[in-house]
């Protein structure tokens, strides 16, 4: 139920353990990245370093030049309710585990004492919004130091997660289930927005992004694809500009008011151990960590893409264009967008980071424009990670099965050190946990067709099986003893809910090339929903038509069109899942 412990108990095994034992001394006048650097092993001096590099990377307002905004959207957000009834409710959805704030207030005593505290944190909450004052305590944060990559010494390779109070993340989740609910009705968040957003996730992006990619590709046409980086994007959003963004999108009156007391006068302290920093005045930025902050720059960010004319996704600050090439022009148009974005930036007072943007040419004929921001050409890439996922200029995935094939094995082999005895029951559990989740992570968007890609995958069970009790057990035995289906038919399930989720309108998709579904008038045998396989000429040899060919609404059209009625009418996802299980004994 906890499997934060069973991590900590992996990592006491461990013999590297994650924690910071040494940092550069940060220097914010030197230059000279060259010089012999100073460092420290003391904690208390780590921790105070890295809040040092953390606060400077806040932006100073200039509320002179306070850019323009759109016309304003006549409808009001409505006030959230802070009944007793709702806070009841809202506590009951807590997590016991997580980690409290500068308050110590601990989420499992508020749950468990949920009848009793309902009324005094109704009040409140109540009380707050109505003043539009949130509370000191509610505004402090215990920073905690997230590794990012590159070089551990490098206070710059964290991400300031914020540990803020529960009582007030519950009032925020209150007040985001309101402002979200706003949005999405009146339809005020951009299409090509996927985080932070309901009925989107990363697989949406990924797969509207690689149905336009393959498609473009099997056509025989060129695509070029620019990776865009903001240095420090949630540390840079600006308190006013903001204020500019929610009220012209319905956030006012004693909302607004409420937004602004939560996102002013903010203090953080680093948290290294045992050691703490001194507390730091915050001068922009939304939480990393706060319930409310990806919400705020969800909406920060949600004009930039408004003016550009070639395709560009959004998840949350990770920005992405896309421009399908027929002729020089094409690329002018995609540089023309980036100076587009450029001036927004200016506007906005945040930055790219020209040296981390990249791009990545797709197709044998393309003529390698290259593009820039700020006069920097910007990097060109053959293998990128994109959402978690590496994406090649050859649409090849097996980059990312490898990857995923490594990442898997090492997490095996952390289990095997970590544990003497496994039984069946502590192999099956540990495995779907902790380590078959690295090797489906967005399957729907590389699903391998090559059957040498598939056997690496398989072979991570296969080894992950192999425990005393099963021994001379042949793999097919132990799979159907442990309860594992293999990747292959995961895979294919996954497929299948995927689409159950696109077709129900649970998960919204945008694809470029729409699903063609079967001819109304058309009397078919099975279920009303089939669709029609994209036809696609496998037999020239091509690779991009065969990858095509295999995209996610090709591939799954088989097994979706053998289904019957009564699966295709499941009112849930669950239901759903039983069904096909049922059907395809998966």
């Amino acid at each position: 139920m906890n499997p934060k412990s069973v991590y900590s108990y992996i990592n006491s095994k461990t013999a590297t353990k994650e924690s910071i034992k040494a940092l550069y001394l940060y220097d914010e006048t030197s230059d000279d990245t060259q010089s012999v650097r100073k460092s420290t092993t003391d904690g208390a001096v780590i921790a105070g370093e890295l809040n040092k590099y953390f606060v400077s990377v806040f932006s100073k307002e200039n509320i002179s030049n306070l850019p323009k905004v759109d016309e304003k959207f006549s409808i009001e957000c409505p006030n959230p309710s802070f009944t007793e009834t709702v806070v009841r409710l809202y506590i009951h959805k807590l997590n016991t585990h997580k980690t409290v704030g500068v308050d110590d207030v601990h989420p499992k005593v508020l749950k468990m004492c949920s009848q009793s505290l309902c009324k005094p944190l109704s009040l409140i909450f109540n009380k707050s919004y109505e003043k539009g004052v949130v509370p000191e305590l509610w505004r402090k944060a215990n920073i905690v130091p997230l590794f990012k990559k590159g070089n551990k010494l490098e206070a710059s390779n964290y991400r300031p997660i914020s540990l803020t109070s529960i009582v007030c993340k519950l009032m925020e989740r209150i007040i985001r289930d309101e402002i979200m609910n706003h949005l999405l009705i009146n339809k005020l968040i951009i299409k090509q927005q996927h985080g932070f957003v309901n009925r989107k996730n990363c697989t949406t992006n990924l797969l509207e992004t690689m149905d336009l990619i393959t498609k473009a590709l099997a056509d025989g046409y060129n695509i070029d694809e620019i990776l865009l980086d903001f240095a420090k994007a949630f540390d840079s959003v600006l308190l006013m500009r903001l204020l500019l963004k929610l009220d012209c999108l319905g956030i006012r009156n004693k909302l607004l008011t409420w937004c602004k007391s939560f996102l002013s006068d903010r203090w953080q302290r680093v948290l290294v151990g045992e050691f703490m920093s001194d507390w730091e005045k915050i001068d922009s930025g939304v939480p990393q960590g706060s319930v409310l902050g990806p919400l705020f720059f969800v909406v920060f960010i949600n004009d930039l893409l408004v003016r550009i004319k070639n395709v560009g996704k959004l998840f949350a600050d990770d920005t992405k264009l896309l421009a399908i090439i027929k002729s020089v022009l094409d690329q002018i148009s995609l540089q023309d967008d980036l100076i587009i974005l450029k001036e927004w930036t200016n506007d906005w007072q945040i930055k790219f980071n020209s040296l981390k943007c990249k791009v990545m040419h797709f197709g044998k004929t393309n003529s390698m424009y290259k593009y820039k921001i700020d006069d920097v050409i910007l990097e060109e890439v053959k293998v990128e990670k994109d959402l978690g996922v590496f994406i090649s200029n050859n649409v090849d995935w097996s980059h990312h099965i490898v990857y995923a094939v490594n990442k898997a094995n090492k997490q095996l082999g952390r289990i095997k050190h970590a544990f003497e005895y496994i039984d069946e029951e502590i192999i099956s559990l540990l495995y779907k946990s902790l380590v078959r989740p690295h090797l489906e992570y967005g399957a729907v968007i590389w699903s391998p067709h090559w059957q040498g890609e598939v056997d690496k995958l398989e072979a991570v069970q296969h080894r992950a099986t192999k425990i005393s009790s099963l021994f001379g057990v042949s793999h097919e035995e132990r799979n159907i003893k442990l309860r594992l289906p293999s990747l292959e038919n995961r895979r294919r399930r996954g497929d299948l809910i995927q689409m159950f989720k696109l077709v129900k309108n649970i998960d919204e998709i945008n694809l470029h090339n729409q699903i063609q579904y079967f001819n109304e008038n058309v009397r078919v045998r099975g279920h009303n929903l089939k669709i029609h396989r994209e036809l696609v000429n496998t037999q020239n040899n091509c690779k991009y038509n065969t990858i095509r060919h295999n995209f996610f609404t090709n591939r799954v059209a088989n097994d979706w069109n053998i289904l019957t009625q009564e699966t295709i009418d499941s009112t849930s996802v669950n239901q759903f899942k039983n069904h096909i299980d049922k059907q395809f004994k998966f």
